[in-house]
């Protein structure tokens, strides 16, 4: 069984070559032909004959010279663009440099192809991309903000069913302290501090909004079961670092509810 040989290119419309072109040209009289007799001026072009004869436009975009510095023959483009009919098609240029050049001359190779140079971004565009990433858009700070408040109100909602009173004098039935008197803090201990381990904590306590920080110290103290014969100090855990807290402010002045706190050593 015999299988066809499939039909590449296709053979030039000139008589006197017929040669099967591969990579054959259509000219804007709508005939193929090879690279060597595609140029309107090689093989009698009835186009560009009758256009001329016409006393119309003198076939200037069909004499369009190739690109190349030293080549006086028709650039391609200027050979098709007479019969396209105004139809969108693939403007016949260099891909990388976009001149236009003659069938001798298409490929890169033959024309020391120089790729164009990407325009550079304005300044000021420039300018707006650096500040864009030193200074992000404030935009999504609300979304954030609000997101931010959410999850602290969850956090706050989950800590009061579970907090303990941190003062002995408060873990008592007779004792009422309307929720809105109270601060929720999350309590855990510095690691290696006699008495408390920090695997034990983190711990959730309530105090009253009253309380000043050193009376709160002792009772937090107490409650992790930290030995107070050494000097301590409690410090405002906070994602950019831990912030002392002075014993002679009162603690709310300090602290918001469910912030975290820890006992350490005073330094």
């Amino acid at each position: 069984m015999s299988h066809a040989i499939p039909t590449i290119g296709a053979h030039c419309s000139l008589a006197s070559c017929n040669l099967n072109d591969f990579l054959p040209i259509r000219c804007a009289c709508d005939q193929v032909f090879c690279r060597d007799h595609a140029p309107p001026d090689k093989h009698l072009c009835p186009a560009m004959t009758d256009r001329m004869a016409s006393g119309g436009e003198r076939a200037t975009n069909a004499r369009e010279k190739c690109a190349k510095a030293d080549c006086s023959r028709p650039s391609l483009e200027s050979a098709v663009r007479e019969g396209d009919g105004g139809q969108e098609r693939t403007p016949a240029r260099c891909l990388g440099c976009g001149s236009c050049f003659c069938a001798y001359h298409r490929e890169p190779a033959s024309h020391s192809c120089a790729p164009a140079i990407p325009a550079a971004p304005p300044k000021n565009e420039a300018a707006r991309q650096l500040l864009a990433k030193n200074f992000p858009s404030s935009v999504a700070k609300p979304a954030l903000r609000v997101k931010k408040s959410a999850n602290k109100q969850v956090a706050i909602m989950q800590m009061r069913r579970r907090a303990q009173p941190a003062d002995p004098k408060d873990d008592r039935p007779s004792v009422n302290v309307p929720i809105s008197d109270r601060l929720h803090v999350e309590v855990e201990v510095e690691d290696g501090l006699a008495g408390g381990s920090r695997a034990d904590s983190p711990k959730v306590f309530w105090l009253r909004k009253t309380i000043g920080t050193g009376r709160a110290l002792d009772s937090l103290a107490g409650r992790m079961g930290v030995s107070t014969a050494s000097p301590l100090q409690l410090l405002k855990v906070t994602t950019t670092g831990d912030v002392v807290l002075r014993n002679d402010v009162a603690l709310s002045d300090q602290v918001e509810d469910a912030d975290r706190i820890r006992l350490s050593r005073r330094t």
